[in-house]
């Protein structure tokens, strides 16, 4: 066994590295990083700054009524094509539930599913709606539990709201 490793240790002597060459490297890399980025860096600002239309249009809507107390706010999310939903006030009565819809001019509602119980959530945009988001306009009805059984609003609209940009 001695002999190997002697054998071993002439064959594959061990090289010996300096603690400067060591830091050289992470310099190196280091660098490296940097510069990429602020690369990045520069193209985000490119991007941020250009004139026209390259930023995606935010919309939103303040969904309420004179008759009932539930009000809310819904934020489009243009990038997740998704709606923020935020409950300012007022709850879904006992033994019903809260059905989001949208409603395009000349067409029927859209239901947008049941809102849960907590104060926000967010739903997706179906992708037939993405491109007339502008001209959504947002309602809330009161349905039976499990939601609208007919595929239309069934229940009071407790609040309802059109797309605006912000």
């Amino acid at each position: 066994a001695r002999v190997k490793k002697k054998l071993m240790a002439q064959v594959f002597p061990k090289q010996r590295v300096s603690i400067l060459q060591r830091l050289w490297l992470w310099q190196g890399v280091a660098m490296a990083s940097l510069l990429f980025a602020g690369y990045l860096g520069v193209q985000l600002l490119e991007i941020n700054t250009r004139p026209g239309g390259d930023q995606p249009t935010v919309l939103a809507a303040q969904l309420v009524s004179d008759t009932s107390p539930l009000q809310v706010l819904a934020v489009v999310e243009p990038v997740k094509h998704e709606i923020a939903l935020r409950r300012v006030s007022g709850s879904a009565n006992e033994g019903r539930v809260l059905e989001l819809w949208a409603i395009l001019p000349d067409q029927a509602p859209v239901s947008l599913g049941v809102l849960p119980d907590s104060e926000t959530t967010r739903i997706l945009v179906p992708a037939e709606l993405r491109s007339q988001a502008a001209q959504i306009t947002l309602a809330i009805s009161d349905e039976p539990v499990g939601g609208s059984p007919t595929g239309a609003p069934t229940g009071d609209v407790l609040a309802a709201g059109a797309m605006s940009e912000l």
